[in-house]
């Protein structure tokens, strides 16, 4: 406002503005000071976004009658553009509303997500975890890692009444300081408002780490995050089921458990779910390498989408112009096909209406193109979020076996298994391609009538 003033040589005027305006701050008995101190010491606790009366009225407007009164606007106004109707807001300049006030600065191995280098790689713990846990265990849980958002993102102010969300991590024998890696990530770098919970679900691991000494550790959280074992080995399809139904804020958010959380991650995603509650949001995904845990982002990963082919390989392909088109800012989401299934987040009520995964699909695979084809066709949609970034752990190879369910029960392997019940109870007449690359399956046959009389529940729309 000096500013303002100091180009109009209105100086004086603005200084006495600024004595009124303190007066009336000491006046009207604001009491909460020292609140609002120690507030300001959570580096990630939201800063209100006010609204004119003029503003607050576009918001209200469907989507192109609120671009047209946009237009009415005055120019300082028009300088702060909105893209949706449900309060974000971008400001050139002016730090975002969850953003942190204070950057992680630490030193030792592996801060801000280098590479820490044996003279001996692990092998045995390689083979075992997927990733050389004699490195991981050099580095701090708590380590800082490099913001790989495009630097627009930092300018985002998203609406302060943001939905809960519950992050659920499903393990298998996971390494012990790359789990515990994963929840710190994700209590250090999400706002406390919007955290409601940390749900674990042990797939019936045999390790001793995870075991007491787990139960211990999370003891320090005092009750955020919570523990959940399965009697028996369901696989990742079925934990995450468990996961889902034990999680009790409005947005269940999927991570898997060696991943490390970036900066601001997580207001992006619950907003687009706060705007149309059938979305699918998915992280952006940076890459942590297994063998030295460097973090490091792919280039343009950003400006990408998830797609298949035919055989139901997941790709990652730039989107086209016209999709680059269509956004006003980069850093705006865009709509993908489908998700690569490991990292995503869904309003939960919504996640149970359309069946969730279905209890036919056994252990790992194809459940991400089944839930996409589900919320494509039965009134959700999917959608790529560039600010939202998570670091992930790629295993070399799967490190235990997903060949769990009895022979007498399937005669093939479950992955093949489950791709035919996504081509049969979803693609319609589109499944003979997938039979014109997998001939050796044709004939096999899948009772898939849960998932026909599902689509007619929901009214889904066809394959096509």
């Amino acid at each position: 406002m000096l500013l303002w003033f100091w180009r109009r040589g209105r100086l004086k005027v603005a200084i006495f503005t600024c004595l009124v305006i303190a007066v009336w701050m000491i006046t009207s008995g604001h009491k909460d000071l020292n609140d609002l101190e120690k507030h300001n010491h959570d580096p990630y606790r939201p800063r209100m976004v006010k609204l004119s009366a003029k503003e607050a009225r576009v918001q209200k407007q469907p989507k192109e009658q609120g671009q047209e009164l946009l237009q009415d606007l005055p120019n300082e106004e028009k300088d702060v553009p909105r893209v949706d109707n449900s309060g974000a807001v971008f400001k050139k300049g002016e730090l975002g509303n969850y953003e942190p006030t204070i950057k992680e600065v630490r030193s030792g191995p592996g801060e801000n997500g280098a590479a820490v280098y044996l003279k001996t790689p692990d092998e045995e713990s390689i083979k075992k975890y997927g990733c050389d846990m004699s490195v991981s265990d050099k580095i701090s849980l708590d380590r800082s890692i490099p913001d790989t958002r495009d630097t627009e993102c930092k300018f985002w102010h998203y609406p302060t009444n943001l939905p809960s969300a519950s992050v659920v991590v499903v393990f298998y024998n996971e390494g012990n300081s790359t789990l515990l890696r994963t929840v710190h990530s994700i209590i250090n770098r999400s706002p406390p408002s919007l955290l409601k919970e940390v749900v674990l679900v042990d797939d019936g691991s045999t390790v001793d780490h995870l075991k007491a000494p787990l139960e211990s550790y999370i003891q320090r959280f005092n009750g955020l995050v919570k523990l959940y074992r399965n009697k028996d080995r369901l696989g990742l399809i079925g934990a995450r089921m468990r996961g889902a139904r034990e999680a009790t804020a409005d947005v269940f958010v999927v991570l898997d458990s060696h991943c490390e959380c970036n900066v601001n991650w997580l207001p992006p995603l619950l907003h687009r779910i706060a705007l149309n509650r059938n979305t699918l949001a998915l992280p952006t995904v940076d890459y942590i390498k297994y063998s030295d845990l460097l973090y490091f982002p792919l280039p343009s990963l950003d400006q990408q989408k998830g797609v298949f082919d035919w055989g139901f390989n997941y790709k990652q392909i730039p989107l086209t112009a016209e999709e680059k088109a269509r956004k006003k800012y980069p850093t705006e989401p865009h709509k993908s096909p489908t998700h690569a299934g490991g990292l995503f987040a869904m309003n939960r009520e919504y996640f149970h209406e359309i069946g969730g995964y279905d209890p036919n699909l056994h252990v790992w695979g194809g459940e991400n193109f089944q839930l996409s084809f589900k919320v494509w066709m039965c009134g959700g949609q999917i959608e790529w979020v560039p600010c939202s970034r998570v670091g992930h752990i790629y295993h070399p190879y799967m490190p235990y076996s997903v060949n769990i369910v009895s022979t007498d029960k399937i005669k093939i392997p479950v992955i093949r298994h489950n791709y035919i019940r996504v081509a049969e109870g979803w693609m319609d007449e589109y499944k003979e391609n997938f039979y014109i690359r997998e001939p050796d399956l044709r004939g096999y046959h899948v009772d898939v009538s849960d998932q026909w009389e599902l689509r007619r529940k929901l009214r889904c729309k066809s394959f096509k």
